[in-house]
């Protein structure tokens, strides 16, 4: 029997709680061997998926059965495009990406992918108009945090100098790829529990983004954080 979704602490903020929040656009459970959206949770749309040697096994405690990737065998699973709606007279736009994950073999020290979702599949993660979220492998100097990225369309593409790359990491240090975690929280990779990880624009539509873990906020990137130019329309760095 599937068990219902791990709890965490409610969470309530100035604008109300998690009730007040819009139906999704797309909620993908990646459960009982499907990799199709659930239509009652994301306003009726059917979107749909594909994967190389990824494989769903069971999951007794938690999800019943789930969608397992492995950097053994090189897993990868794509999933059908979720647009990110603009404002018909071209303002500001919000999005949130939210998912579940669970760390296996992190041995390594490069990163493992846990989502990645660019307008140019030809481009790279530190190219305009994409989103990453990843982790550092255990030989890796920041092994244990979760690492964000979301560029829009009138980002550079800094990918030519270590110095410009900019990305978030859940331990709320922003571009920093030799130090230590200096998270207080248990490591995420290495405790065998299942996590949330949420990304999120800001609420006040301020250039920028939020990362989550399990609920708690774990980091801000600021407008402050970014070189070069920002669009005034997207707002999500």
């Amino acid at each position: 029997m599937v068990q219902p979704y791990p709890e965490l602490p409610p969470n309530t903020s100035s604008s109300g709680t998690l009730a007040s929040l819009p139906t999704p656009a797309a909620f993908f459970p990646l459960s009982d061997g499907s990799l199709m959206t659930d239509p009652l949770l994301d306003g009726g749309f059917m979107y749909s998926g594909g994967g190389m040697n990824a494989t769903f096994v069971e999951d007794p405690d938690t999800f019943g059965r789930t969608l397992q990737c492995t950097s053994d065998v090189s897993s990868i699973v794509w999933l059908a495009p979720v647009p990110y709606y603009a404002t018909l007279d071209g303002g500001p736009v919000s999005f949130t990406i939210n998912l579940w994950f669970k760390a296996g073999n992190m041995t390594g020290g490069l990163f493992q992918y846990l989502f990645s979702h660019m307008g140019d599949p030809d481009g790279n993660e530190w190219g305009p108009n994409q989103i990453s979220i990843y982790v550092p492998e255990e030989q890796h100097p920041r092994y244990g945090v979760v690492r964000a990225v979301i560029k829009d369309t009138s980002n550079e593409d800094n990918s030519t100098s270590a110095g410009q790359q900019i990305y978030l990491d859940s331990d709320g240090l922003v571009s920093d790829n030799v130090h230590p975690s200096v998270s207080s929280n248990p490591n995420p990779m290495a405790d065998g529990n299942w996590h949330m990880v949420t990304i999120s624009t800001h609420a006040d539509m301020t250039t920028g983004f939020d990362l989550y873990l399990d609920g708690a906020p774990v980091g801000d990137m600021l407008q402050a954080n970014y070189t070069g130019t920002c669009s005034p329309h997207l707002h999500c760095g």
